[in-house]
């Protein structure tokens, strides 16, 4: 999983990425975090919630971390779009249905699921997406990526 992006409108919050997490746990799967290395004090805790945070220190790092994942989901990021590439099946949270037609990850099996679709404008959608996208609808849609991939 990447929660980081970057900017702070793109990001998902912290605290539903570590639940997330948990429940992936729950479930059997190993959730791991990818950070950038200035990132990885910020979440140091997922790995006292029993989840990885690999330290990699190149993008050719993360590429080779990737490239052995199964499945990744992550908010609107370059890390997306190399997962993607690498043919990696990624779910993608997005805050505005025109941001995610442009800029989805869209070279292998993936989804975009965006926040607060149904608020009437670009601002609002801007400003609440990241709040009113529950871990339930990202857990659905993780299924249906797993569903179709399969």
């Amino acid at each position: 999983m990447h929660p980081t992006a970057s900017t702070v409108d793109k990001r998902w919050l912290a605290s539903r990425f570590v639940q997330l997490g948990v429940e992936l746990r729950d479930q059997g799967f190993s959730p791991q975090f990818v950070v950038a290395p200035h990132e990885r004090a910020d979440w140091k805790h997922v790995e006292r919630l029993g989840m990885a945070l690999p330290d990699l220190s190149s993008l050719d790092h993360v590429a080779a971390w990737l490239f052995e994942c199964g499945w990744f989901i992550g908010n609107d990021s370059g890390i997306g779009h190399l997962a993607s590439n690498l043919q990696i099946p990624t779910l993608s949270l997005f805050m505005r249905r025109g941001i995610a037609r442009t800029w989805r990850p869209d070279w292998g099996t993936g989804r975009v699921l965006i926040g607060g679709a149904y608020l009437p404008t670009g601002r609002l959608k801007e400003r609440y997406w990241k709040y009113l996208l529950s871990v339930g609808k990202v857990i659905q849609a993780f299924e249906q990526l797993r569903a179709n991939f399969s």
